[in-house]
């Protein structure tokens, strides 16, 4: 499998809302978490991931009747989709440093 397939794969899977929370929690995370000294590093992501998850609750109750399971799942790749741009850019600067 290449890794356009696999790309693929997963667009097939995140619907555009939730795209747009995935972003939205990646700003949460950098603007407002991560300055937090009294919030440990670590619990960061799980701060996320349930805020991705009352995000998509908030979102997709509004507009049309999903099933609470593909709500679930779309607030966890909001979630999956922010920590993977901040951990992008954490091992691009890295990366960048051995050099």
């Amino acid at each position: 499998m290449e890794i356009k397939d696999l790309i693929d794969l997963v667009w097939q899977f995140i619907k555009e809302p939730s795209i747009l929370i995935g972003i939205a929690l990646y700003i949460v995370g950098w603007l407002v978490l991560k300055p937090t000294k009294k919030l440990p590093d670590e619990l960061i992501p799980v701060v996320l991931l349930v805020l991705g998850i009352l995000l998509s609750f908030g979102y997709y109750s509004l507009g049309s009747k999903q099933e609470i399971t593909e709500v679930i799942l779309q607030g966890i790749l909001a979630c999956g989709l922010a920590t993977l741009i901040s951990q992008g850019q954490i091992q691009i600067a890295k990366f960048k440093n051995k050099e």
